[in-house]
């Protein structure tokens, strides 16, 4: 799985990552 950040990065790792409202943005 990875995560994908705000400016489109995907980052790589256990965590979800969450941007400014909250939202997880993960896909599997």
């Amino acid at each position: 799985c990875y995560c994908r950040s705000p400016t489109g990065e995907r980052i790589f790792g256990e965590q979800p990552f969450l941007d400014s409202s909250d939202e997880v943005k993960m896909t599997c």
